[in-house]
């Protein structure tokens, strides 16, 4: 499978993760080494069944990059807002991902300048072109 075919679904949202050092898939758990205190007070390891212990990663950091599901024009317009009041260096989104529309840039601003922002009529292609981002926001009913 491909890495953005391998998807873990977290609420509502589906993280796409590419598996490199900085950021891990999403695993519900690792086994780890029981500790266990003897009767003379040394922590001895291993002494015992092997329990589970929640996996530690970060679902979000200061490159995370997103592409948002449905024509949201002033929902995009907020987020790239809040990203220049968080001084980001470069925008959250990515690109939008319309299926009622063909492939287009709208214009938006981020701070005090004009970027494109590209609307794809499809995934596939949205995730062929920008492989780097992480997280797809869906505004969509799917009724």
């Amino acid at each position: 499978k491909q890495w953005y075919q391998r998807r873990v679904a977290v609420g509502t949202f589906f993280f796409f993760g590419k598996h490199d050092i900085h950021r891990r898939t999403p695993q519900p758990t690792e086994p780890c080494e029981k500790k266990a205190k003897n009767s003379d007070g040394e922590t001895k390891l291993g002494s015992g069944k092997q329990h589970i212990a929640p996996v530690q990663y970060n679902l979000y950091d200061k490159n995370t990059t997103c592409f948002v599901y449905g024509l949201q024009i002033k929902a995009v317009q907020g987020m790239l807002d809040f990203d220049c009041s968080c001084r980001r260096e470069k925008p959250s989104v990515t690109g939008i991902i319309n299926p009622f529309s063909a492939n287009h840039n709208i214009r938006l601003y981020f701070g005090h300048k004009e970027i494109n922002v590209p609307v794809y009529k499809n995934m596939d292609e949205a995730i062929r072109k920008h492989p780097d981002v992480s997280v797809i926001i869906s505004f969509a009913t799917l009724r």
